[in-house]
């Protein structure tokens, strides 16, 4: 979308911002990206990195500061160009007014970019579903909102009011979970890590199903079927081993009995009448949104719960698997605050960490943990109890170590993993100091 009059903004804004101090700080929510031009968005970085370092910014200052630049638009931006900017600065020095032609400038840019490739997109015979994930990534991803600041006396008096009503934590299964993180609360972030084959899926699935006592739950399975979802949860409600739920004989014969189909058809009713609905075909966290603005229509979200973070994709192009994830755990993140409720993620441990089997996990362990273990609120790790994984039982010790707890201790929590009902309870058989 042309507009003639960018280039000339984007200078004053320059400009302004190299005029005094007041300018700068009523500049200061402006973006790199929101700028057309890269000789202003690389001008711009050095401005907001010599603000941040507390050097006074003027004309003279950022041009000394121009080695920070790519050597092909340091060519570009002489002395006489920012002289040129300085002196476009509008005499009213209403620079608060010029943040906002910036923002909404962008913004228009970043819409109308987007519809024009969704167009060729159609046009070249994409795939609707291509279509509408490339269309929702790219307004997603623009970054035109301002900062909200909120007054010390509102913030004060909303705490105080969340004090003495009631919690809106949301019960876990365990016991000692519990006495630790209290529950879910929404608008968290929580991750479950286990090496493989530990138990994250089934605490997540089991999540799903406590969570559903208190509204709708999404469940988004990348690795199974929800069949296949759904069989485990059968297992579970109806103690009856997993390996007599997969199929009968080939002359139709089960291992079964009328009490067991009785058991079976009772838990079909019951998961039938909760409101848990299955994402499995989803991808992408803008699937996850998707899922999440269709169930909310339904009333109030109690959980979103994603199995697991390693099987995400993003769409378009990203730098890295480290960059990648960073994206997922904060778009993540915004869904718990968006809609007011849990998100609950299993994540997968480097595999390096189960060659050293005298230790148990810890939060370097996680894949691409930096970001992970920065977004969330509560990071959970399991492992097999080793005295219990020796026994060769079904039934196998798990400790879940409560490794980072954004409001509240860190413990060990002992439970137990039900291999055949496919289930984790809690363990009071044994404790952990």
């Amino acid at each position: 979308m042309a507009d003639e009059d960018t280039p000339l903004l984007e200078q004053q804004v320059i400009g302004l911002a190299m005029t005094g101090p007041r300018c700068l700080a009523d500049t200061r929510p402006i973006r790199a990206a929101w700028f057309s031009d890269v000789r202003c968005a690389e001008v711009w970085q050095v401005i907001q990195r010599l603000d941040s370092d507390g050097t006074p910014v003027d004309v003279q200052t950022v041009i000394g500061n121009r080695g920070d630049m790519s050597e092909a638009v340091r060519r570009q931006v002489t002395d006489m160009w920012l002289l040129n900017c300085y002196a476009s600065a509008p005499p009213d020095r209403n620079a608060e007014a010029y943040t906002e032609q910036m923002r909404e400038r962008y913004g228009r840019r970043v819409v109308w970019d987007a519809l024009v490739r969704g167009r060729q997109l159609i046009e070249g015979n994409a795939s609707i579903r291509e279509t509408r994930l490339e269309v929702m990534s790219a307004l997603e991803a623009a970054d035109v909102g301002s900062v909200n600041l909120v007054e010390s006396a509102d913030a004060a008096r909303g705490a105080v009011e969340a004090m003495f009503k009631p919690s809106r934590y949301m019960s876990t299964p365990w016991t000692g979970i519990n006495n630790v993180i209290r529950g879910w609360r929404p608008g968290g972030l929580y991750i479950i890590g286990a090496r493989p084959s530990v138990g994250k899926s089934l605490i997540v699935q089991k999540t799903a199903l406590e969570l559903t006592k208190r509204g709708n739950v999404i469940l988004e399975t990348f690795e199974m079927s929800a069949t296949e979802v759904a069989t485990r949860l059968i297992s579970s409600l109806t103690g009856i081993h997993l390996s007599r739920l997969s199929g009968a004989r080939a002359d139709g014969t089960t291992t079964l009995s009328d009490r067991d189909k009785t058991l079976i058809y009772e838990a079909r009713d019951y998961l039938g009448s909760l409101p848990l609905r299955y994402g499995d075909r989803a991808a992408t966290t803008l699937d996850v949104r998707e899922h999440a603005r269709d169930t909310s229509m339904r009333g109030p979200i109690a959980g979103i719960i994603v199995d697991y973070l390693g099987l995400m994709t993003s769409v378009g192009r990203v730098e890295s698997r480290v960059q990648e994830v960073s994206r997922f755990t904060r778009e993540l993140k915004r869904l718990a605050m968006e809609f007011d409720c849990p998100v609950i993620v299993a994540c997968q441990l480097n595999r390096e960490s189960a060659k050293d089997g005298t230790r148990p996990p810890s939060l370097t362990d996680l894949r691409e943990s930096g970001s992970i273990e920065q977004d969330a609120d509560v990071v959970i790790l399991l492992s097999e109890d080793k005295a219990s994984a020796d026994m060769k039982k079904e039934d196998v010790g798990i400790n879940a170590d409560i490794a980072k707890n954004r409001q509240g201790p860190r413990r060990t929590i002992p439970l137990v993993r039900l291999g055949g009902t496919a289930t984790i309870q809690d363990d009071p058989s044994r404790s952990i100091e």
